[in-house]
């Protein structure tokens, strides 16, 4: 039986998860006689913008590190195919999003006409707007409430795309699977304990037009499991769902190729409650698989050499070890709260320096 495993996010190069996410995958393979195709979608870490800037400089930056190892990652999984995207490829969609969500407000408007003659388009230095508008100040302010609100948009999108291109590379191959997997590049799971669960899901999938994950909750922020069927939520409650992996059919794969991102693209709600309604647009049926997965999301410096043969010894340790201390970015706040920027809200206090 052959399987498609395709991996996601961000490479952190501090941790070697590469490895031990290959060796878990590759001792369940063997104990289940699979196959297993890899696929990788890799963010470039120069691509941050739709704009040239020297972030580093400008002190301008966005809540992602993105120090990984492409080459690395493509050593390790020796992918079937690959690709490489810029943030800036999600700028489209972003326009579409911005323009729709402000369409009665005429400051933004006139913000996207300058947009879409590139006149933001150009190399953003310190004297960029007093060089280039007669009315820098007011210029400034439309060009940052912009770039606020497009951080904010790929920080919730990114996740979407990336899996976008990934199920248009397993499309694109034409070859058949028995179930399609999406995983990320930080994300380790006990499948010793759970194989059984894992590999009857697979059986399953080449049956079903079902899609797998392991978590729901009501609301946008976890507090509790979903206490009922997720296929019969009341169309009054806001549903969120897992994302860090999933399993589906391969022709689930091919659809939601099509799919997923426009889809996810056209909710403006959280990113976990954009995923749920994506999925249940396409009435999939969904099946929760009683928390397969153990995992740690971005491990601490080191992991335990015999991580793999015990996992279930490791997990609460490295959680404790790795949520131990601040959860959230230092630019969380700029960008959740894009109207509260006294401090950058003129030339005058915005630091390029």
């Amino acid at each position: 039986m052959k399987i498609a495993i395709f991996l996601t996010g961000l490479i952190i190069d501090k941790t070697p998860t590469l490895e031990y996410i290959k060796h878990m995958f590759d001792d369940f393979a063997r104990r289940n006689s699979l196959q297993i195709d890899y696929y990788c979608h890799f963010w470039d870490s120069t691509g941050l913008y739709p704009y040239d800037i020297d972030y580093q400089i400008t002190k301008i930056t966005v809540p992602w590190e993105n120090r990984g190892s492409v080459d690395r990652a493509i050593n390790t999984f020796k992918p079937r195919e690959y690709k490489v995207s810029k943030f800036s490829d999600i700028h489209d969609h972003f326009l579409i999003y911005y323009k729709n969500k402000f369409k009665d407000n005429e400051w933004v408007q006139d913000t996207i006409s300058m947009i879409e003659d590139q006149q933001f388009n150009k190399n953003l230095h310190p004297n960029f707007f007093i060089d280039n508008f007669k009315n820098p100040h007011h210029v400034f302010d439309k060009w940052w409430h912009y770039h606020v609100f497009y951080c904010r948009y790929v920080h919730v999108v990114s996740q979407a795309f990336s899996a976008s291109q990934s199920k248009n590379l397993i499309k694109n191959s034409n070859e058949e699977y028995a179930a399609v997997i999406k995983w990320r590049y930080d994300v380790l799971a006990d499948l010793i304990s759970n194989n059984d669960k894992m590999i009857d899901a697979i059986k399953h999938c080449s049956d079903d037009s079902v899609f797998y994950t392991e978590l729901a909750w009501e609301g946008n922020e976890w507090k509790e499991d979903l206490p009922y069927d997720i296929n019969s939520a009341p169309v009054n409650k806001t549903i969120s769902l897992h994302d860090g992996w999933w399993m589906t059919s391969n022709s689930v794969n091919n659809t939601l190729a099509e799919t997923l991102l426009t889809k996810y693209s056209e909710v403006d709600d959280g990113q976990h409650i954009r995923f749920y309604k994506s999925i249940k647009s396409d009435e999939y049926q969904i099946k929760l698989t009683n928390r397969i997965q153990h995992n740690i999301i971005r491990f601490p410096e080191s992991i335990p050499k015999d991580y793999n043969s015990k996992p279930w010894e490791y997990f609460h340790t490295l959680y404790q070890k790795n949520f131990n201390t601040k959860k959230q970015s230092d630019f969380r706040g700029p960008i959740d709260h894009c109207d509260e920027r006294a401090k950058y809200y003129t030339i005058k206090y915005f630091n390029f320096y």
